[in-house]
Formats: C-alpha cells, structure tokens, sequence
C-alpha cells in the first residue's frame, strides 16, 4: 500500500463508510489524517455515540459497516474512532467553523489537535449526512450526464 498519496478511491470509500455508519449512528465529524512521512493515512470517524469508556463497541459498528460494504480499501486498523471531546474530533470542529464548506477540503497546517501532522483531508457534515452524496461522478452517472446535455468535455 502507498502511504504517500490518498487516492481518490480511499476517499470514496470512506466517505462510503461513514454515510453507512451515520444511518444508526450520528457522525459529526470524517477525516484521514496522515501522520507522518512514512505513517499510513487513518480515517477518524467521531460522533456524541463515541465514549471512551465504550470504546469497543464503536469498534463493533465500524467493523460490521466494513464488512457490509466489502471494500478492500477499508480496513480496520486504518480507522480510528473518537468521541467529541478528542482533540482531533475537537480540531475538525473548529477547522468546519473556520472554513465552513460543502465539499471536502484538505488542511495543510503542520498542526491538528495538538498533533503534528503530514496533511488532513476532512468530510463536511453535509456530505456524511446525504446518502447520495459522491465524491466523484460515478460511470452510470457521467453517461446519464453525457446523453442529457449537462456534462461536457470540461467537466
């Protein structure tokens, strides 16, 4: 696995995996974090459902919403959860109230949640809530766009 670059397949398939977790669990905040140079990228998922103290059971649904989406993309160990109060749940927060948005964003501050950091990519709370909402247009999509007239060679 290349740790250096997040592909766009990683971000759909998270983006995937917490609009599927958001179903039953309310999701605030999404976002891969890379750590360091030779450090893989970890989604952190994090919501009022995450207690430390339950830590285990949060676990349990992410690792039943991998299963369900049989993505071989997303793995466990990539995956953090974390409750609100987290310092990186708590970053992201202030990072959406800063620069609110619609689409994801990268952070490139060297700094995230008291932790240095390589790069951050973060899923606005619009996008984890909306089921239909995709990162990039997917085939069936662009042939439809393509035979109606709203997709050019632009696009």
């Amino acid at each position: 696995m290349d740790y250096q670059t997040l592909v766009s397949e990683e971000k759909e398939a998270g983006l995937s995996l917490v609009q599927l977790i958001h179903r039953t669990h309310p999701i605030k905040v999404a976002f891969w974090l890379k750590q360091e140079v030779e450090s893989p990228w970890k989604l952190y998922i994090g919501g009022e459902w995450v207690e430390f103290q339950h830590s285990r059971e949060a676990y349990k649904v992410v690792l039943e919403a991998i299963d369900q989406l049989n993505d071989s993309t997303l793995e466990l160990p990539r995956t953090s959860v974390i409750p609100l109060e987290h310092p990186l749940a708590r970053a992201a927060l202030d990072f959406w109230k800063k620069y609110p948005g619609v689409l994801p964003t990268w952070s490139n501050d060297s700094r995230f949640g008291e932790m240095n950091v390589e790069r951050v990519y973060l899923y606005p709370e619009r996008m984890i809530k909306d089921p239909e909402a995709r990162l990039f247009a997917r085939p069936r999509d662009k042939a439809q766009a393509w035979s109606t007239g709203k997709m050019t060679s632009t696009n």
